[in-house]
């Protein structure tokens, strides 16, 4: 089935409910009650070893609890919500595997577990609201709220005023692509995922000839990164004028209004394409842990000088473990030269 790439980024957390009896169900009640605005319910992965469960009556069930790994893989996750029977015994009985699960396929990769406050109290987590209630949730991404709401802030100042004034520019590079390459369109929809594989559509200038898509089949031989990613120099789908704004990055400009609209961030690991994404190792899913960026560790470290997509990776997993407000100035400093200079463009 074909993914629905919308014009913004659902915004919702998507839930996942790790078990399918009538716990579960309790849960469904709950968010249903919450309001439908508050999360988006997937559905239930089965704790009994079989896709049938005792009692499920609204939510679909998507497999067992040993599928956790492959669907989070797969599929867009915020938040896996565990539900467990209450009695102390079947507790015990159904935690030690549910939390392996969850702590070698779902916590490592940045996806939030969410506990009932009685199931697991002396971990180290947080306590949250979440539908309704007090929750323990455990995860490795760990960035304060408030970092969060001024790093917004930030990013809807700068690319606001960036786009304002850089209108002129804007207005030339469209009219310069339009009169290079005039039979295609002067944005490129960029289907990408973004935080947690949520999908949506971002847009830079156009650089390459219209059928560049059907042209790529043609060309995967000459790939010089090791990985899912494709990149070529001299790519001969590139126009003459869209080297010239490759070079420079001014075809990543529009990107602006997706960290206007809040689908990407100044700063931030460099969203993938679905078709990407699904070609990662299972450890490089951790990119998309947090809200992806116009400039990383990656762009100021050489761009397309670093062949080999896992290094990519763990720079873009470096970024997320040390994520401040003094690690974001640094790197929007070093973007600046490293435009300019058009250090590691293809």
């Amino acid at each position: 089935m074909e993914e629905v790439f919308p014009a913004h980024m659902e915004k919702r957390p998507y839930v996942l409910i790790l078990g399918s009896g009538e716990e579960a169900e309790k849960l469904s009640m709950r968010s249903h009650q919450s309001g439908s605005a508050a999360c988006k319910l997937l559905g239930c992965l089965s704790l009994n070893g079989s896709h049938t469960p005792k009692v499920t009556n609204s939510l679909p069930i998507l497999g067992t609890g040993g599928g956790l790994r492959e669907y989070i893989f797969r599929n867009p996750v915020d938040v896996i919500l565990v539900s467990v029977p209450l009695s102390p015994a079947a507790s015990k009985e159904l935690l030690e595997p549910v939390l392996e699960i969850g702590l070698t396929a779902a916590i490592p990769e940045g996806i939030s577990i969410s506990l009932e406050p009685n199931v697991l109290a002396k971990t180290l987590s947080c306590r949250k609201r979440f539908l309704g209630t007090d929750a323990t949730l455990l995860t490795t991404v760990r960035q304060p709220k408030t970092y969060l709401q001024i790093k917004r802030f930030i990013d809807c100042l700068i690319s606001a005023a960036a786009l304002i004034f850089l209108a002129p520019l804007l207005l030339l590079i469209a009219a310069a692509i339009k009169l290079s390459s005039p039979k295609g369109p002067i944005f490129y929809a960029w289907r990408v995922v973004g935080k947690n594989r949520k999908p949506f559509v971002g847009y830079k200038f156009r650089t390459m000839v219209p059928d560049a898509e059907k042209l790529k089949k043609q060309l995967q031989a000459f790939n010089e990164m090791q990985g899912p990613v494709f990149k070529m120099r001299n790519d001969p789908r590139v126009f003459p004028f869209g080297r010239f704004l490759r070079k420079f990055s001014l075809d990543e400009l529009p990107q602006l209004y997706s960290v206007l609209k809040g689908d990407m961030s100044l700063v931030g690991p460099r969203p993938p394409s679905a078709e990407e994404a699904e070609r990662f190792e299972f450890w490089q899913r951790r990119k998309l842990s947090v809200k992806p960026g116009i400039s990383c560790l990656w762009q100021v470290n050489g761009r397309n000088e670093i062949r080999d997509f896992s290094e990519w990776a763990r720079l873009d997993l470096e970024y997320i473990e040390r994520a401040s407000f003094l690690l974001d100035l640094k790197i929007l400093l070093r973007t600046i030269p490293a435009v300019l200079s058009g250090r590691g463009a293809s």
